[in-house]
């Protein structure tokens, strides 16, 4: 957790390329302790990193790694700020749809788990251009094809 509280104050201090020194090297123990929680901290703080200096595939790939960690965890706080830092980056690429529809996710997410739902039993699936459920090009129809859908895996009735 050193080489991770050494990345932070880096980040505080705008010396992104210490931090990063610090974050991979804290990164590269993590690999060995097997702790996931610190692991998914630094995937997410590296992300957070690339997203400061605008390295959005960078961004998007460390924040999606920290994800499916904290996924595999439960870690409801942890799931919806990379659910949140995902759709910033897509709100800065530009891609308004992508980016809906993990603000979405976290926010569905967020209700199901507080309500008892595992979080392993959720997943959420976007269908906006795969499957649109309107089919006309005015603005209303993009919007109402802006979803995502949340599935809940093992039910029994």
């Amino acid at each position: 957790k050193l080489h991770n509280n050494r990345g932070v104050a880096y980040d505080f201090l705008s010396e992104y390329s210490s931090s990063l020194k610090h974050y991979f090297a804290g990164l590269a123990i993590q690999e060995k302790l097997d702790d996931p929680k610190t692991k998914a901290d630094i995937l997410g703080n590296i992300g957070l990193i690339y997203m400061n200096q605008k390295v959005n595939d960078k961004a998007l790939y460390y924040h999606g790694e920290a994800l499916k960690i904290r996924e595999s965890m439960d870690d409801r706080r942890g799931i919806s700020a990379s659910l949140n830092n995902l759709a910033i980056v897509y709100t800065r690429e530009g891609k308004t749809d992508k980016a809906i529809e993990y603000y979405k996710a976290g926010s569905v997410r967020e209700y199901l788990t507080l309500r008892g739902v595992s979080a392993d039993r959720i997943q959420t699936v976007s269908y906006g251009k795969e499957r649109p459920s309107e089919l006309c090009s005015a603005e209303s129809c993009y919007a109402m094809n802006r979803r995502g859908v949340t599935v809940l895996s093992n039910l029994s009735f």
